[in-house]
């Protein structure tokens, strides 16, 4: 445990947890570790020197070290137990616990069958990793090793893990290869096309293999221009993902993920996302990185939604929806969430003509580190918009509202680089022009050479500005 860890645990716990921490050792009432856990949780105690002084006149202080891990261990449990009851992975675990202490007391009959609960929990989640690892344990135990059916259980389930494995394997490569593109050195994204694993017929034998295999598809038809047959892989990502959303905190993750791309991609093909957005509202995760996940994705999935959409008289509610909404969990998103969370927020305000409140989302964003350290792509967007929204007038307008298909596509398309590079070098010079009529000439010059710059630098430019509007 490093020095700060147990502070920083404790800050993230809720009321209720706390609550329950204290009920489970009321009795321990007086104990050094519980009074330690008081003055961190009621904010008496932020860091060891805080502690120390704290404690000075108290015995404990001279192995402060040796509290704090009893206590660290001691909210981890309380943790535990409280999740254990909604994930599917854990209560695997806690099967393998039982068991062990079972065979331990040479009761293996008993072992043998919570270990045969446990492999057919891991079955009927997909979980090929544990069920290879429940079935050599239920292998070991059995009174009859060498029988024929217990050896093709084994055999069977390690050809999905060896399966699994090569399909996460070549996922992992082509998603590294589609954020590379564009780039000096660039991975050779062709290669994945003709891959025999893309290209293998037949049904796989995991779901978790389907799963990866879909991803991929998705990518190379997404780089392909077929966004149709893309959409239609997201959407089989969400069906496959749905059954073990509730294995653990990062499955509930990649179901919220899988469910934010069918939004994304419907919406990006001008189509209604409400069906996807309704199903995300619906799934309820348990941990607060979900939570939190799930927060951001829901409100930028309504956001996109209405600003792509026709205008409607339900902007203003939807703005005041999102301030009420935020607050709640502002303090457990991370920065690049919130960063995110801002620029779409900062969308809907352009769309309604709040001036002064988009620029007050986006000027949150450009303080934020990350706007500051690394300027990501959606940093540059961000830009944009800012500049838009200082102008506060109509001729600009449709800017704004073109920009949000230039977010869609930031990942999907390289050819948003040269959109970026014309659309700066336009507002840079826009925003110094006298009048309306001026304005109107720089609008058009722009959107001339802008078709030029497409149809001359990248081969898929003109396509890219068909397929979101701008000719």
């Amino acid at each position: 445990m490093k020095k700060d860890d147990l502070y920083e645990l404790i800050r993230t716990l809720t009321p209720v947890e706390k609550k329950v921490f204290k009920e489970k050792n009321a009795a321990k009432n007086q104990a050094n570790f519980i009074r330690l856990f008081d003055a961190i949780a009621t904010g008496e105690a932020a860091n060891d020197a805080d502690v120390k002084k704290k404690f000075s006149q108290e015995v404990f202080i001279n192995h402060l070290c040796k509290t704090k891990a009893y206590l660290y261990e001691a909210i981890l449990t309380t943790l535990h137990e409280q999740l254990q009851p909604h994930y599917t992975r854990l209560q695997i675990f806690k099967l393998l616990e039982f068991a062990e202490t079972l065979y331990s007391r040479k009761l293996s009959p008993q072992a043998e069958d919570v270990m045969q609960e446990a492999l057919e929990l891991a079955q009927q989640t997909d979980e090929v990793d544990l069920e290879q690892f429940v079935a050599w344990q239920l292998a070991m135990i059995k009174s009859k090793l060498h029988q024929k059916d217990n050896l093709q259980v084994i055999f069977k389930v390690s050809e999905r893990v060896e399966e699994s494995k090569q399909y996460a394997q070549l996922f992992m490569e082509a998603h590294y290869a589609y954020l590379q593109r564009g780039k000096k050195e660039e991975d050779n994204f062709e290669k994945f096309y003709n891959h025999p694993l893309v290209l293998k017929k037949g049904k796989l034998k995991s779901a978790q293999a389907e799963r990866y295999l879909a991803i991929i598809k998705s990518l190379l038809n997404t780089v392909a221009k077929k966004y149709e047959d893309a959409l239609e892989e997201n959407i089989k990502v969400v069906r496959l993902a749905k059954p073990i959303a509730y294995t653990s905190a990062q499955t509930e993750i990649a179901y919220i993920n899988a469910l934010f791309n069918v939004v994304l991609a419907q919406q990006s093909l001008h189509k209604s996302a409400q069906k996807y957005i309704e199903q995300l509202e619906k799934f309820e995760p348990v941990s607060m990185w979900g939570k939190s996940h799930h927060c951001v994705c829901l409100l930028r999935a309504k956001l996109n939604e209405y600003v792509t959409g026709k205008p409607t008289a339900e902007g203003k509610k939807l703005l005041q929806w999102i301030e009420k909404k935020l607050p709640q969990y502002k303090n457990e998103l991370n920065e690049q969430e919130l960063i995110k969370l801002h620029i779409s927020i900062a969308g809907l305000c352009l769309k309604e003509k709040e001036y002064n409140k988009a620029l007050d989302y986006l000027l949150l964003f450009n303080q934020s580190k990350i706007a500051r350290e690394n300027r990501p792509v959606i940093y540059r967007v961000a830009m944009l918009y800012q500049q838009i929204a200082y102008y506060e007038l109509k001729n600009f307008e449709w800017l704004a509202t073109t920009l949000r298909n230039y977010k869609y596509f930031q990942q999907t398309n390289d050819a948003f680089y040269l959109i970026e590079k014309h659309t700066l070098e336009f507002l840079s010079k826009a925003i110094r022009l006298p009048d309306d009529k001026t304005r109107k000439a720089a609008k058009a010059e722009f959107a001339n050479n802008l078709k030029q710059a497409a149809t001359k630098e990248h081969k898929s430019g003109m396509a890219y500005l068909e397929n979101i509007g701008w000719v």
